[in-house]
């Protein structure tokens, strides 16, 4: 195992499960096979570099070995909103905030941005806990950081990305912001449960990327299913707000994209 991906067990004392892999398909495989065979959570599956890595949409990860930051961490929850998956988006950016000298900002739904180029990416996919008398529903978060750039993802990404490295001028553990990044998150969604989405709508909005910029959403992946108007925030479910014309959508999910970067769609 590359050495800066040794994990102080201690600092991880709130997770019962950690598993560090060399290589592996993907975490999220993993964890998914986890939890239909253990009921111990949380759990935390991370891997150097992962063979088939996925994002949002089904997306290939690029994945290389001794560069980034690939982990999936399942938690357990007593209930779960639709604003959950925005939480977690915040809550990178907040972590991240802390060795970055330009603002970190959050793109609906999730993907934590610099300058408009994507420093993280994040799956969530839900489970149902059907015989956990305490816990109702088991999220897989699954999180790619950049941390460091490599030849693989530059001859593979063909859209805007960023490193941490880019904005952090001293040496980067990988485990120890692993730790703080775990660490952080169990924190923030101890808070989200206790005191909801209406605690953190403030702060969504001063790292809000999408907000009055011109964007085009596509929906489904559907030509004739293509929005463009300007973002207006997200409402009380975590939806997405455009006002295009002289009316207001609501979406709750789809492919946001800004007129700065290069769309797909014509």
């Amino acid at each position: 195992m590359v050495a800066d991906l040794i994990l102080d067990r201690q600092s991880l004392a709130r997770v019962a499960t950690v598993e560090i892999r060399s290589s592996i398909s993907s975490t999220m495989n993993l964890a998914h096979h986890w939890i239909k065979n253990s009921s111990l959570l949380p759990a935390l599956f991370v891997a150097d570099h992962q063979k088939q890595g996925r994002g949002r949409f089904q997306r290939t990860w690029v994945s290389p070995s001794q560069s980034n930051l690939y982990f999936t961490l399942l938690m357990p929850l007593k209930n779960m909103h639709p604003t959950f998956s925005l939480m977690i988006g915040l809550s990178i950016a907040e972590i991240l905030q802390d060795v970055s000298r330009d603002q970190i900002t959050v793109k609906w739904p999730n993907d934590v941005m610099i300058q408009q180029k994507k420093l993280a990416g994040i799956l969530i996919e839900l489970h149902s806990l059907k015989n956990n008398p305490h816990y109702e529903w088991c999220a897989a978060i699954g999180i790619g950081i950049n941390v460091q750039r490599s030849e693989e993802q530059s001859t593979q990404l063909t859209r805007p990305w960023i490193t941490l490295s880019e904005i952090w001028l001293e040496e980067i553990s990988r485990g120890l912001l692993l730790t703080k990044v775990v660490n952080e998150l169990l924190n923030a969604a101890q808070s989200f449960e206790l005191y909801g989405w209406a605690s953190l709508q403030a702060r969504w909005q001063q790292r809000d990327a999408l907000f009055n910029q011109h964007i085009k959403v596509s929906q489904n992946f559907q030509p004739n299913m293509v929005l463009e108007g300007t973002a207006k925030g997200v409402d009380n479910e975590g939806r997405l707000i455009i006002i295009s014309g002289n009316k207001q959508h609501i979406l709750s999910s789809g492919e946001v994209w800004t007129f700065q970067q290069l769309p797909y769609l014509s």
